[in-house]
């Protein structure tokens, strides 16, 4: 179908994409899709060729966390069997990044359950930060939820590269997934971030009731953010 290899190609002259268009692509026949992925790929082909990034996620603390996400094993209402522990110290986070360089992994990220991190959560992972740059030089991302601006100067100081704050879904959707802290507290901590120097990661998840819509308006704020790095998770319900 030539409809997709037009879009990519407008998009490839550095054209925008237009509420309508963005639709018809998520609403693409079956019998087009190998059409479409294949126009896609020439998108990816020229930014980032056939590379692939890899990760190395430590997960720093787990559970006790007091937010209603309905999509998190590690919320207040979830009743997944899942370990729970405080924030790992120095020396746990900096085997992890052992660990990574020595898997070639390219970034290490250092991710946390809760709302948001005490200042001494924030202080053993500035500590950590400094000993695995300082040891192993690897790139870092941290994800420790919503953010103070003073924090997030003092991880970029300590040497943190990039800050992941996921946006999840869409503004309007938003109070549908989760009620204890809103889309605009999100929004806020990818800017403190940006503000901050770190680059800024943050993406979605898809699977949780949104609309069609909802998922090209998402599109449109990640764009809106100038979003750096935009991961995108698939929620998968199992009856």
């Amino acid at each position: 179908m030539e409809k997709w290899k037009e879009l990519a190609q407008h998009v490839l002259n550095d054209g925008e994409i237009m509420n309508s268009e963005a639709l018809s692509i998520l609403e693409c026949p079956d019998e087009d899709i190998l059409l479409l992925m294949h126009d896609s790929f020439q998108i990816r082909k020229k930014y980032y060729g056939k590379k692939v990034k890899l990760n190395m996620i430590m997960n720093a603390k787990s559970g006790l966390c007091p937010e209603n996400c309905g999509y998190c094993s590690q919320s207040s209402i979830a009743e997944s069997p899942i370990e729970s522990y405080r924030m790992r110290d120095k020396k746990l986070l900096v085997e992890g990044a052992k660990q990574a360089h020595k898997l070639n992994i390219g970034t290490y990220c250092i991710v946390a359950s809760g709302r948001g991190p005490s200042n001494k959560e924030v202080d053993q992972v500035v500590e950590a930060v400094k000993e695995i740059k300082n040891t192993y030089g690897l790139k870092i991302c941290a994800c420790l939820g919503l953010l103070k601006p003073e924090q997030a100067k003092r991880l970029k100081e300590a040497g943190v590269d990039r800050y992941n704050h996921n946006i999840n879904t869409s503004a309007s959707h938003h109070s549908n997934i989760t009620t204890s802290h809103t889309y605009d507290n999100r929004v806020n901590t990818i800017t403190i971030a940006k503000e901050s120097g770190m680059s800024p990661c943050s993406g979605v998840i898809i699977g949780m009731k949104e609309e069609k819509q909802d998922v090209v308006d998402m599109a449109t704020s990640l764009k809106t953010l100038d979003a750096d790095s935009i991961p995108i998770n698939f929620l998968h319900a199992i009856d």
